[in-house]
This record gives C-alpha cells, structure tokens and sequence, in this order.
C-alpha cells in the first residue's frame, strides 16, 4: 500500500512493516510512543526536547563505531565516546577529561565543593597510591606524592622522579624524615641548614647570628661537647664526659681542668 502527497510518495507498507518518505511532523507536546505500554517517549514540548524512558531498564544507545554529541549545528564537540577506546569530555569545544588505559587525564584545574561541608578525595589502591605532577608541556614526569611508593609500610613520600630518588618521608607513626644529605632549610637565601650527612648532623647558618633563646634553662646532653671556628680550622672549646674541659685562644690550648683543678698553659 502506498500514500501520496501531490503525487509524491509519502508513506508505504513493506513485508517487515511501514516506510515514510520526507519528515514525521507532530504538534509541541504530541508524542512518539514505543513499546506495548509505550514506555518509550519521544516529543517536544515547546521549549525542550525529550527522550524519555518510564521502565525500570536501561535506556540503551548501541553503536558500532564512535559516537558524538556535538553542537546542534555541528561546530563543537560536547562529548566522545570512541569504540575500545577513550571518553572524551568538553568545554566551549576544548577537551578537559579523557579516559585512558590507565586511568583519567584531566587538562585544566578539578575544584571540589561540598556546599560548606567537610571536602574529601580519596586515593585508593591495594598497593600504591600516588599523584604525579609534570612539567608544562608534561613531556617529562617530576614528582610523585603517594604512600607505599617505595615500600608497603604506610608513610607518605615525596619523590623525584627525574632523579629517582627519595626527597622527603612522612612516617606512620608521624615522623618527618629525609635521606642523608638532604637538608631542612630557611632563610630567603637559605640562609638556616640542617641536615645529616650520614656520618654527622649539622646546623649551618650563614648570616648574622645563630641565637638560641630560652626562658628558663637550656641543657645540652652529650659525651662530648666542641666548639670550632666557622671553616672546622681551628678549636675553641672542647667538654669530654668523665674528662677535661679545655678553653682555646688561637686554636691553642690556655686553660684545661683536670681532676685536681685547673692547668694554665701560658700567663
């Protein structure tokens, strides 16, 4: 059977059902129903479009290749979801969030709000549990921050990845550690150090005084006590436990105690 329209074929009866020629137009409002209760919706209401589903399924979209959500005249992409392949996002027609075989690639800033209440990201995994950050053009890796990254004992660590080394630990039980010869550092010209050597710790300062202040008692509890010029080239004061106290003038001995008194080298 077939229907015309100013002898144009506008609609005809097939062996699998009916075909129509030109467009299917219904008033604002009117509906495209499908299904035995006509669950499936399709209309416009004068303002807005709708696809609507009122079952408890799914409302599935079945491709064989990729498919797009572009802008109505097809300039800008809104979203894309490539067969075996990425999920791509969109802002103004720029990508911001892409799946990867790995995980998620995000170009851009990811801001939390909670509405007032407390925000939280969780990072979970069964083993590692890290964030990378990159240089600009994101060519080369630089840092990761993560837990378990060298070993499983729950510290966080701080990691330089283009050296491959260790810059600063976070322990379980709340200790701060960094490896030998990494320093703590102050002073816009760092000017303050300190640091283990792995043989002897420090505590360097370049610029003016190193003050200790205390408003009681300062006690410093040590088998041996000596106090050097700044370049380690001469001594000018030396305390052993169970043993002398020797004052130097000139990187030379002028007053030791000993167990009956005092020795004076010189006047």
């Amino acid at each position: 059977c077939e229907l015309y329209f100013d002898n144009v074929k506008r609609l005809e009866t097939t062996s699998t059902g009916a075909k129509w020629h030109g467009w299917l137009i219904a008033d604002d409002s009117d509906q495209i129903r499908l299904g035995n209760g006509g669950d499936l919706k399709i209309y416009h209401d004068g303002s807005n479009a709708y696809i609507k589903s009122e079952i408890t399924g799914h409302l599935n979209i079945d491709v064989q290749y990729d498919l797009y959500i572009r802008k109505q005249d097809g300039t800008e992409p809104r979203a894309k979801f490539h067969n075996d392949g990425s999920v791509e996002l969109y802002y103004d027609g720029t990508k911001k969030i892409e799946t990867t075989s790995t995980g998620v690639s995000v170009a851009g800033v990811i801001t939390t709000d909670s509405g007032g209440a407390t925000t939280t990201i969780d990072i979970v995994s069964d083993t590692e549990s890290s964030v990378i950050f990159t240089d600009h053009g994101g060519s080369a890796k630089q840092y990761k921050i993560g837990t378990n990254i060298s070993s499983n004992d729950g510290q966080l660590e701080f990691k330089d990845l283009t050296a491959d080394v260790k810059r600063l630990e976070i322990m379980s039980d709340g200790r701060v550690r960094v490896p030998d010869s990494n320093k703590f550092v102050a002073g816009d010209s760092n000017d303050l150090s300190l640091y283990h050597d792995g043989s002897n710790s420090y505590i360097v300062n370049t610029t003016g005084f190193l003050k200790i202040k205390d408003e009681s008692n300062v006690r410093i509890d040590t088998d041996a006590f000596a106090v050097n010029k700044g370049d380690n080239s001469e001594t000018m004061i030396v305390a052993t436990a169970n043993g002398s106290v020797d004052l130097y003038y000139d990187n030379t001995v002028r007053l030791a105690t000993n167990a009956n008194g005092i020795e004076v080298n010189g006047h």
